[in-house]
């Protein structure tokens, strides 16, 4: 029987063209239209960030009257706007008046006499949705957003905190196994996404915001440190900042709060960003990099992403897919050798062994030295090795 190997679309990926889901959260309106060519600060939806949710007022305990009169204590009709702290219903008992006051500013939408109760909606904000690269709407989603036909390259990475963001690149760190301390981020990384090497602490953060810089990229990141900035008080314990993580890679608890976005390209910890990758990203400096980060509700695999994008939509330049092959650049993913940068040596072998077979593939370390490795260790990054 022939051995089937499965092809990865690589972490690095040039030269393509991709379909980018711009999508809201909640239902909202869309202005994008098909075959619009759109630039990272396109408007493409308008949703509202409260879209959905009602606050429920318990009138009659709070005012002390029977359910079925509470209409009649109302300072205003039904449909009427409130201010936060304002009286949505008032009555007298002996000398004293007694209120009942919105917690926030909202609609009053109905009376339930059965139960005594009102329904306030929230005043509802709304919330712009931007294209975020270039490109041009490929398809539009009904009350949802667009997909965007975009030409340039991708980087896939391991997580990220903190929101979306698009700016030019800038190099703030020379090597990829240098930490980018506070002292080397300067005024002129302001609007900039920048390229911070192996990785940086909680003072860098701040200082990062402190300079307006709107994301860094490091190949690894502490957990201590980045729950320092999220929660300084050290309120929430560790659970409660990274609740997220199993549902995606985009650490959604906290990020709201999150005052730079950091992409991470190896893991947690103190690893080097594999050279690959920053040799990639080294490259592109000045050009605009976006990065978008999987919403709630994303499939658990979902990871952060970077594009570089252009102006101009290429007809046809497919993601390439590649599987292990002599020459294709990899790197270790399992415990022992986490982010190790390697060189196949051939295709997919099955290895027998005292539990059963197991697909494995033959790898070069940068000592020359050579070993087979489970491909389930082996997460692919370039389909060849390039030259130094």
């Amino acid at each position: 029987m022939a051995l089937q190997v499965t092809t990865f679309e690589p972490v690095i990926v040039e030269d393509a063209v991709f379909l980018i889901e711009r999508v809201v959260r909640t239902a909202g309106e869309v202005t994008a239209r098909v075959n619009d060519l759109v630039e990272p600060e396109t408007k493409l939806a308008t949703e509202s960030s409260e879209a959905g949710r009602t606050l429920t007022l318990h009138l009659a305990r709070e005012l002390g009257v029977a359910p079925n009169t509470v209409s009649r204590y109302l300072t205003k009709p039904i449909g009427s706007a409130f201010q936060a702290g304002e009286a949505v219903a008032r009555t007298r008992r002996g000398l004293r008046v007694i209120t009942a006051s919105a917690p926030i500013a909202g609609t009053l939408t109905a009376v339930d006499e059965a139960t005594g109760t009102a329904t306030l909606a929230p005043e509802a904000p709304t919330r712009e949705l931007p294209a975020l690269v270039y490109g041009q709407v490929d398809t539009v989603l009904e009350g949802r957003g667009a997909l965007i036909r975009a030409s340039g390259a991708r980087l896939r990475g391991t997580f990220a905190v903190g929101g979306e963001v698009w700016g030019p690149l800038k190099v703030a760190i020379d090597r990829p196994d240098r930490e980018l301390t506070p002292d080397a981020i300067t005024p002129d990384l302001s609007g900039a996404v920048v390229l911070g090497g192996m990785t940086l602490g909680a003072a860098a953060m701040r200082r990062l915001a402190e300079v307006s810089a709107r994301a860094v990229i490091v190949g690894s990141v502490s957990e201590a440190e980045v729950r320092r900035v999220l929660s300084p008080s050290e309120v929430l314990p560790p659970a409660g900042v990274w609740r997220s993580l199993g549902r995606g890679r985009a650490l959604a608890a906290g990020s709201e709060r999150a005052p730079v976005t950091v992409f991470v390209t190896e893991g947690f910890g103190r690893w080097p960003m594999a050279a690959p990758i920053f040799d990639f990203l080294a490259r592109r400096e000045g050009q605009v990099a976006s990065l978008l980060v999987p919403r709630d509700g994303a499939a658990p695999e979902a990871p952060p992403e970077l594009y570089f994008t252009v102006a101009t939509v290429e007809d046809d330049a497919s993601i390439q897919r590649i599987e292990p092959a002599d020459g294709v650049v990899a790197r270790l993913v399992d415990p022992t050798h986490l982010g190790t940068v390697v060189t196949c040596r051939g295709g997919v072998l099955l290895e027998r062994g005292p539990f059963g077979a197991q697909e494995v593939v033959e790898v070069e370390f940068t000592t020359g030295t050579r070993r087979r490795v489970p491909l389930a260790n082996l997460e692919l990054l370039t389909a060849e090795a390039q030259s130094s």
